[in-house]
């Protein structure tokens, strides 16, 4: 007898429909997703990665005027949907160096693509105007 190797199978995650292994919620644990806004498709960000650290630096404004130091993650609840960043910036003016540092505090959003926003919405009625 041949002893093939076991493959696990994959579901989707009943809460934004990613490509899972089986586990105890069925659900994508501690990740988020992004659509990515040149190809259209989505990427899968672990939390506390530096992938999503990346992310959320590319979405503030005024970073290209200052000097990044240091970014690092701040504990938050894991069910908040909340994710705080750390910062420490730097900044030459008037030939003095000064630094700064600050909280800056995303909100997660939870949302569907187009497909599965129609197969959610497949068993409910539209009004006729």
């Amino acid at each position: 007898m041949e002893n093939k190797p076991q493959t696990v199978g994959r579901i989707k995650c009943c809460d934004c429909d990613y490509l899972i292994e089986p586990n105890a919620t069925n659900m994508l644990l501690r990740s988020l997703q992004s659509v990515s806004k040149t190809s259209g498709s989505m990427a899968c960000l672990c939390s506390k990665s530096k992938e999503l650290l990346a992310f959320c630096l590319k979405k503030l404004k005024g970073l290209k005027q200052v000097h990044l130091v240091d970014a690092t993650f701040l504990w938050t609840e894991p069910h908040s949907k909340r994710l705080k960043v750390k910062l420490i910036i730097q900044k030459e003016t008037f030939g003095v160096i000064l630094q700064q540092e600050f909280v800056v505090e995303y909100t997660v959003q939870s949302f569907m693509c187009s497909s599965c926003h129609k197969v959610e919405g497949k068993n409910y009625w539209r009004a006729v105007a």
